[in-house]
C-alpha cells in the first residue's frame, strides 16, 4: 500500500527514493513498535491486570498482551485518518480545487472504464 501510495504521489526520477525511505521508516516503526511494547507497555499493564485481578500470573501475562496489541491498531487507524485528511490528492494538488477551478475536466466513471477496458 505505502509503495503504491508514494509511487503515485512522485515523479518517476524521484519514486525509488522515495519508496526506499518510506521503507525505512516502515520498518523503523515496526521495529519501535515492538520495542515499546515489550519493554514499556507489556510490564506496565501486567503490573495492573496483576494487581486488579484473581488471575494467576500468567493469566494477568496473556490478558496484558492481548490488551496492549489493540494499542498500535488504534494509532494506525487515527494516523490513517490524519494522513487522509492532511494529504493532497495527487502532487499537483487537490481533485476537488482542481476541478473547481476548471484546471483538469470532468470525467466520468463509464468513460474511464471503457477506457481501461479498451487499453
Amino acid at each position: 500500500m505505502c509503495q503504491y501510495w508514494t509511487s503515485t504521489m512522485f515523479t518517476k526520477e524521484v519514486a525509488g527514493t522515495a519508496n526506499a525511505l518510506a521503507a525505512g521508516w516502515g520498518n523503523l516503526g515496526g521495529g519501535m513498535t515492538q520495542v515499546v511494547m515489550g519493554s514499556i507497555l507489556f510490564p506496565l499493564f501486567r503490573a495492573i491486570f496483576d494487581y486488579h485481578s484473581t488471575d494467576t500470573f500468567e493469566q494477568a501475562a496473556t490478558r496484558s498482551w492481548r490488551t496492549i496489541c489493540i494499542i498500535p491498531a488504534i494509532l494506525t487507524f487515527i494516523f490513517g485518518i490524519m494522513i487522509i485528511r492532511t494529504s493532497d490528492d495527487c502532487p499537483k494538488g487537490n481533485y476537488a480545487k482542481m476541478k473547481k477551478l476548471g484546471l483538469i475536466n470532468e470525467v466520468s466513471v463509464s468513460k474511464s472504464m471503457m477506457t481501461a477496458f479498451k487499453d
